[in-house]
């Protein structure tokens, strides 16, 4: 054990990194694979009705006003 006070390489370590990472996310569920995405949280997630909801998620398209978004073209949302 050290005694207090007396910083360890470690402690000097993380004191020393102070930076911020920001990211653009726009678009990331559109490219990433969702094969792979359902895949990969199948293992953490043993619901597989929560699955079925964030596969749901993925394929949703997005509202705004009157406009409806998917993932292959902007329409009214009218429009059939």
């Amino acid at each position: 054990m050290r005694p207090l006070g007396i910083p360890s390489y470690e402690d000097r370590l993380v004191q020393g990194v102070n930076y911020v990472m920001e990211e653009d996310n726009k678009g990331f569920f559109d490219n990433v694979d969702h094969d792979w995405l359902i895949k990969f949280l199948e293992h953490d997630i043993a619901d597989k009705n929560v699955i079925g909801y964030i596969m749901r998620f993925l394929i949703a398209g997005v509202s705004e006003g009157t406009w409806l978004q998917d993932r292959t073209r902007a329409r009214l949302k009218d429009d059939s």
